[in-house]
């Protein structure tokens, strides 16, 4: 993962907090040196403030920012906003001087105050200083995922993989709604070579995020695993030698079902659309990792994150449909079509899918 993409997950995890989580902090936390101004002025100022931002003139965004905290130091909303502002701006050194007094008013907004510097540490090239910012803000919120997910992205970026792949698992439990999450981690994964894990995480974020430029990378690297050989063609079965002892026999498998010949009723796999071989691999994949699952009980993001998911995504008659849905970005005519038609489908899945995630966040 290069540099500018690492910075833009950060920067998108922070325009997600802008303004929708902090506008209401301008009236709390008010003292005797905001008489001059009243409360209702000061939400005020930081709504148009905002807004400013938000038009790109950030200059005087900065301006009204710092003329509610020169009535009220103690807005949070105002002081979160003006640290984000600053990072938006690249003005890092006052962003990290902003957000620190942020963290120091230890209000509901100090996990986005340590993210917002953590963000601007790793922007101005100092990435173990960020990786330790990240970490100081989740031994107080440890919940808080946009923690576990920006401490990933620097993580990775200095070569500490591992490390990473278990903070993108952390924030992908924390909020299965979270896109780049699983984006994240079907890279990381592809990058030791994990294939099954790769797979499965792909699919995780092609539902939540079928058509955009990067589902094209997603799409390209599932229907590879999925979609058997042209005829004529052979396909290579690599082993990964480093596969931990969990891993093996599904990437084994995974290989073996790429030159399949039939069905387990007997067709021939060459007959099958690409859609339906897809349906057909993926749903045998299920069956044998739930097969292993009843008899290793194997433990890790894998087999108790992803399996009941896909489990229950199958068992819930989702399976085909999220199959469409993923391949949504091929512009394949005959998948827009079924989409087009199966459009009560495709919303029972969505809605299935957000339930799903929103009961299991944790």
């Amino acid at each position: 993962m290069n540099h500018s993409y690492a910075g833009l997950c950060m920067l998108l995890c922070l325009v997600v907090l802008s303004g929708c989580q902090t506008v209401e902090k301008a009236t709390e936390n008010a003292t005797p040196a905001a008489a001059s101004m009243s409360l209702v002025e000061q939400d005020r100022l930081v709504r148009e403030a905002v807004s400013l931002h938000d038009k790109g003139k950030y200059g005087e965004a900065v301006e009204l920012y710092r003329k509610v905290l020169s009535a009220n130091p103690q807005n949070e909303g105002a002081c979160y906003e003006l640290s984000f502002t600053l990072y938006t701006m690249k003005d890092f050194a006052q962003c990290i001087a902003q957000a620190d007094k942020g963290i120091a008013l230890d209000g509901s907004l100090r996990p986005q105050f340590y993210m917002v510097k953590g963000s601007a540490l790793d922007d101005s090239n100092n990435p173990l200083k960020a990786i330790e910012t990240f970490r100081q803000g989740l031994q107080r919120d440890p919940n808080f995922f946009h923690l576990h997910f920006n401490l990933g992205l620097t993580l990775l970026k200095t070569g500490e993989i591992d490390n990473a792949v278990k903070e993108f698992e952390t924030s992908a439990s924390l909020n299965s709604q979270h896109t780049s999450s699983f984006y994240t981690l079907g890279f990381t994964y592809e990058k030791k070579s994990f294939r099954t894990p790769t797979l499965y995480a792909y699919i995780r974020f092609l539902i939540l995020e079928p058509v955009s430029t990067r589902s094209v990378t997603a799409l390209a690297r599932v229907r590879e695993y999925l979609i058997p050989p042209a005829r004529g063609e052979s396909a290579t079965i690599i082993m990964n030698p480093d596969l931990p002892k969990d891993l093996g026999p599904l990437d084994l498998m995974l290989g073996f079902l790429a030159v399949q010949e039939k069905t387990r009723d007997g067709r021939s796999m060459k007959d099958l659309s690409p859609i339906e071989a897809q349906v057909e691999k993926l749903d045998t994949l299920i069956t044998i990792m739930d097969e292993l699952q009843t008899s290793n009980r194997n433990t890790g993001f894998l087999w108790e994150k992803q399996l009941p998911y896909f489990l229950s995504l199958r068992n819930e008659g989702h399976l085909q449909t999220a199959v469409y849905l993923i391949n949504a970005g091929s512009r394949d005519a005959k998948v827009v079509e079924w989409l087009n038609a199966n459009k009560s489908s495709v919303e029972k899945l969505l809605s299935w899918n957000k339930t799903y995630n929103q009961a299991r966040n944790n």
